[in-house]
């Protein structure tokens, strides 16, 4: 299994602070809100726009969080990814951060308050339709709130597109991460509870889990956009790729390369599709030849089913966390445990949120004990990081050096953990 390595944190400008009263849309929630049903074609709907996956990346790198520290999140995502800080440092506060005190970089705000108030705008959609789940501060308290992903949601993959469900039937195992402290060079391992799938658990062993950051958020937000927007032409590409004319069952690879003209004329018809189709990195070319890239290519023989966040690490900031912890195992989910958490009398403890934890996990339904599992220090860099990032539009400087000294490629400089290999 590797280990994540930290490198020093060599920017330093000015971060900001935004006001945001987040008590305002919350005067009527007094109990944690858990929708009784998914909406599936809503969620699918914010996951291929902008601000959801925008909203996605905030949720997957740190939880739970509030409406504030969502409008503040790159100053916030720089805090708690920065390597010269201790690996088991408490959650930072970002209403204490100010100008005069902070090295990190500036942003304008990434959600406006339309967004994260109106009722028909990004945040509020996604509570009503189950993306997100709303936590109290503490038990009938109406004042100020808490939110988590579903971690329920269970997203399955094959060549015909995405069904989204909620999946209870999970069983907790322990997985160790093993991190690399900057400063001390000493290795830790931090032991989490996350959810596996029981229909391979019997199979799935803690060294058969393979840590990586296969699943990056580029590659899967390409994946949500095209097959739930155009699950029939990828329908129709894979099964191009699956033909016994050029997919080998038993070797399970390609025996010959697929051409342009072999392709769905979809692809053809609508340049712009061949082009973003290249951008987004479903298809790449060599030549006349047309290859499938990325997470696209094990749709040709494989299904895949994917899990938001299965790490129990993010309820740790409840103050009776402790009281269930060793009876976790009872637990079906993620979800029932909160339930729980709730029901009773509580509190979050916002500086005992979880720093390091699961992010995602991928099974393999088609290879028994192939699991994959990414943790938020993995994802971070990626989204971060980079022109590309989901926060880059947003970096606020009038010096141009500032963007090239942050956004530098990870081959020329680290700024955040890192993942090997």
């Amino acid at each position: 299994m590797s280990s994540t390595k930290c490198y020093p944190l060599s920017v330093a400008v000015i971060a900001f602070l935004l006001l945001a009263d987040s008590s305002y849309i919350f005067k009527t929630r007094t109990v944690a809100t858990f929708v009784s049903s998914i909406q599936e074609k809503e969620i699918k709907t914010l996951l291929t726009s902008t601000t959801g996956q925008r909203l996605l990346s905030c949720m997957l790198l740190a939880q739970p969080l509030t409406v504030a520290e969502l409008q503040q999140f790159p100053q916030l995502s720089f805090q708690l990814f920065d390597p010269s800080a201790p690996i088991r440092k408490p959650f930072p506060n970002v209403a204490k951060t100010s100008k005069k005190t902070t090295g990190y970089p500036e942003f304008n705000p990434i959600f406006e308050n339309k967004e994260l108030y109106d009722e028909n705008r990004i945040f509020k959609r996604a509570l009503k339709s189950g993306l997100l789940i709303n936590v109290p501060a503490k038990k009938n308290w109406k004042k100020h709130c808490y939110y988590f992903l579903n971690p329920d949601l269970a997203f399955h993959i094959d060549s015909k597109g995405i069904t989204i469900s909620e999946d209870r039937k999970v069983k907790p195992i322990t997985f160790r991460h093993n991190v690399i402290d900057y400063e001390t060079k000493q290795e830790i391992t931090l032991d989490d509870k996350i959810n596996l799938h029981k229909k391979i658990y019997a199979s799935v062993f803690n060294d058969k889990i393979m840590s990586s950051a296969l699943v990056v958020l580029p590659n899967l937000f390409s994946l949500f956009w095209w097959l739930i927007r155009h699950p029939d032409l990828i329908s129709k590409t894979i099964d191009v790729y699956r033909s016994p004319h050029y997919f080998s069952k038993r070797l399970g690879r390609l025996e010959r390369p697929v051409e342009i003209s072999d392709l769905p004329s979809g692809w053809r018809s609508e340049k712009y599709l061949f082009d973003k189709g290249l951008q987004d990195g479903v298809i790449y070319t060599d030549g006349n030849r047309v290859y499938l890239g990325s997470l696209f290519n094990k749709l040709i023989d494989q299904k895949l089913l994917l899990f938001f966040t299965p790490s129990y690490s993010i309820f740790t900031c409840f103050s009776n966390y402790q009281k269930h912890a060793k009876a976790i195992v009872r637990y079906t989910s993620a979800r029932d445990l909160l339930k729980i958490l709730t029901s009773e009398e509580y509190y979050i403890v916002p500086e005992k949120r979880a720093t390091v934890f699961a992010s995602l996990l991928l099974y393999n339904m088609e290879i028994s004990g192939y699991t994959s599992i990414s943790m938020n220090t993995q994802l971070a860099e990626r989204v971060i990081c980079g022109s590309k990032g989901p926060f880059y539009p947003f970096l606020k400087s009038s010096n141009p050096i500032d963007k090239i000294l942050l956004f530098l490629s990870k081959e020329q400089q680290y700024i955040l953990p890192h993942e090997n290999g």
